[in-house]
């Protein structure tokens, strides 16, 4: 056996294996929760918060959880709501699209930023279970529940981005944009 044929016999035993992909594994449309998340999130005032939602990527299906992934969602826009109270600015940008055998869902807000010490207790878990860091700390435990992960970027005073990576499902081919 070749060198490349053992490769690709391996990759493929590792695909096989792999939960995210199987092919009972659940789909679900990465745009429809997005806008389920915007619509359910009753406990955050969105009032006054320009919510732009872009990406040709939006029928892109995740090999996850519905509920996992949407309450993942939820977690973080109730965080970046509740952080932009009070700003002149309340902008809550969200882009959906593709980065190899993962769907990002990428929010960036106009807040105050995460604080780095704040960070590390959203990473940590030592955040008290009711506080609004807690909402972050769930949400990344949930994306990591169905094989993703939450990242921040963050700079005080300016904003922050908040990107959840999911793996991706099977792709519909779907291309229509939300607006």
């Amino acid at each position: 056996m070749s060198k490349n044929a053992l490769s690709a016999a391996a990759l493929a035993l590792i695909l096989a294996a792999s939960p995210a992909l199987a092919a009972d594994a659940p789909q679900a449309r990465v745009g429809e929760l997005v806008q389920s998340a915007l619509g359910l999130e009753q406990s955050t005032d969105l009032t006054g918060v320009t919510v732009d939602i872009s990406g040709a990527a939006t029928g892109l299906t995740v090999a996850a959880d519905a509920d996992a992934v949407l309450n993942a969602l939820k977690g973080v826009i109730e965080y970046s709501a509740r952080s932009m109270t009070g700003r002149a600015t309340r902008r809550l940008s969200i882009r959906i699209g593709r980065s190899g055998a993962n769907v990002e869902v990428e929010l960036r807000d106009s807040g105050p930023g995460v604080a780095v010490a704040d960070l590390l207790k959203v990473y940590g878990g030592a955040s008290s279970p009711h506080s609004a860091l807690a909402l972050l700390f769930r949400s990344n435990r949930l994306a990591q529940s169905v094989g993703g992960r939450l990242l921040i970027d963050s700079e005080e005073g300016v904003g922050a981005d908040y990107l959840i990576e999911l793996p991706l499902g099977k792709n519909t081919g779907e291309t229509v944009a939300l607006r």
